[in-house]
């Protein structure tokens, strides 16, 4: 069993759940901005 094969994939969902956090953020300041 090598830990790549797992470590890969979950560092690039990682990456994407970080960039996806910082847009919703992005997107919620900018709602509230508004109001």
């Amino acid at each position: 069993m090598e830990p790549n094969k797992w470590m890969l994939p979950l560092h690039a969902l990682l990456i994407r759940a970080h960039m996806l956090a910082e847009m919703l953020e992005q997107a919620l300041q900018r709602f509230l901005d508004m109001e």
